[in-house]
């Protein structure tokens, strides 16, 4: 319920307008239980940055309100874990947020959109996307510094075909409108997005 709460919360941020549909996918163990709950918990995750009183009680009601038709499916055997939840959401922009809970009940981003990877939603963070050049993760790297914003934790992932590379940063410290356009104007930089988790 905890993944799939910030799976649901990551989505707004990445997707902050015009959502008409959410596609909750379970594969694996997690397809053998009632899913119920975990699709609410997903649904309160991706409302709470539009309405102030959205809950685990009205998080369909209020999905229900503003349109937003919410499909769920199983599958019975994920690709590389034992349980995997996959949030999908549909409209002005189509992005996709997959999640696993690792033995210890760590729960972690595990794919976002075609970058794959292994992260742990917590606090506030950056994803950012660039051409795959040598010195973009360096610059990254020193920038946040001479801000005086300690990196926590550091994914890569990579679209070898594309030549695309992402990076999933956990912070410290929230950083200000000014860095996220620091970061922006790096060369080789596609995009840039900040994210509470």
């Amino acid at each position: 319920v905890l993944l799939a709460e910030k799976l649901g919360r990551f989505q707004a941020q990445l997707s902050p307008s015009g959502i008409d549909q959410v596609e909750v996918e379970y594969a694996g163990e997690v397809s053998e239980i009632e899913v119920a709950p975990i699709t609410i918990a997903v649904l309160k995750g991706l409302l709470e940055s539009v309405s102030d009183h959205v809950n685990m009680v009205n998080a369909p009601v209020v999905a229900q309100e503003r349109g937003i038709r919410v499909i769920e499916s199983k599958a019975s055997r994920p690709d590389d874990f034992a349980s995997c939840v996959t949030v999908r959401v549909r409209g002005v922009q189509d992005r996709l947020i997959a999640g696993a809970v690792f033995h210890g009940g760590q729960p972690r981003i595990v794919r976002i959109d075609d970058f794959m990877l292994e992260a742990i939603p917590e606090g506030p963070t950056l994803f950012l996307q660039n051409r795959d050049q040598p010195g973009v993760v360096g610059t990254v790297g020193s920038l946040l510094g001479e801000e005086g914003i300690n990196i926590s934790r550091m994914q890569l992932a990579l679209v070898r075909e594309r030549q695309e590379a992402a990076m999933l940063i956990n912070v410290d410290a929230l950083p200000g409108a000014a860095v996220v356009e620091r970061l922006r104007a790096i060369p080789h930089m596609i995009a840039v997005q900040l994210v509470e988790l």
